[in-house]
């Protein structure tokens, strides 16, 4: 996997995720949720090449994982990677899975003796628009680094276009879904 628990703090902080079974439901999250991420941005055959050229440390997808500047036309780009993309998405969905807990009788909100319970609605919404900012970002850095990523299917990023059919999943927000 790209990323683990430890990249989870600050405004993607997990609460005691080094309890042995908080850190079991991030594991899983992160082997589900990351290459089904992997998978829908690059397609599946440049996903395989990514995860391979991982393995062997290839630069240009180290720089895909990571991060790089890039210059278009005399002007200098910042490109963060995908780990922070990745880490957003995985946060999402741990945290929606984790609102509330599943029992026998239906879902139940947790309850708390120093505190109360509130919804975390509006950080999960800030969490996936700030995925599909680093979403837009990768796609700007592929596009204008097509000689070295050639398995890159070059996006328009015009909402009628491909963008809005290929990556719509990575549209932003709000918390009326509207």
């Amino acid at each position: 996997m790209i990323i683990n628990s430890t990249i989870f703090s600050g405004d993607l902080n997990i609460p005691n995720r080094t309890n042995a079974n908080i850190q079991a439901l991030i594991d899983l999250t992160i082997s589900e949720r990351e290459p089904e991420l992997l998978k829908e941005l690059f397609g599946y055959g440049m996903y395989k090449d990514f995860i391979a050229g991982l393995t062997t440390l290839t630069q240009r997808w180290v720089d895909l994982r990571d991060g790089k500047e890039y210059t278009v036309n005399g002007k200098l780009y910042e490109f963060v990677g995908v780990k922070k993309m990745i880490a957003n998405y995985v946060w999402y969905y741990f945290m929606q899975a984790a609102t509330t807990n599943t029992t026998g009788a239906g879902q139940v909100l947790p309850t708390t003796e120093n505190g109360q319970v509130v919804g975390s609605l509006s950080k999960m919404v800030d969490s996936w628009n700030r995925m599909s900012n680093y979403v837009e970002s990768m796609v700007h850095f592929l596009n204008n680094n097509e000689a070295t990523y050639p398995e890159w299917q070059v996006v328009n990023t015009y909402y009628w276009d491909e963008w809005y059919n290929r990556l719509r999943f990575a549209s932003k927000i709000n918390a009326f879904g509207i």
